[in-house]
């Protein structure tokens, strides 16, 4: 009927955000870690019972980062997928 959400993997590994998954009972509820990011650029998307969540982090101007030798903050696309195999797709809502 319904396997787990399988993250079908991210852009960047390991590093990609992260999430979490609740089972509500009566519904599934997934929380991304995403802070920081405007929600006009996080993207939703459902199509062949695959979720894709994916969001641009731009957290500084080039400018700002110079004379970094090391940093950890990161910038760039995002993306993370997953198996929502026997969902109900038009009963998936976002906030």
């Amino acid at each position: 009927f319904f396997r787990p959400f399988f993250d079908l993997g991210d852009t960047f590994g390991s590093s990609g955000f992260r999430v979490d998954i609740k089972d509500k009972k009566d519904h599934y509820e997934l929380d991304a870690e995403l802070p920081g990011v405007p929600k006009e650029q996080i993207d939703l998307s459902v199509e062949d019972g695959i979720l894709t969540i994916s969001a641009n982090m731009n957290v500084e101007n080039k400018e700002e980062r110079e004379g970094y030798i090391y940093s950890e903050r990161r910038s760039g696309h995002f993306q993370r997928s997953f198996n929502i195999e026997g969902v109900k797709e038009d009963e998936i809502s976002a906030e």
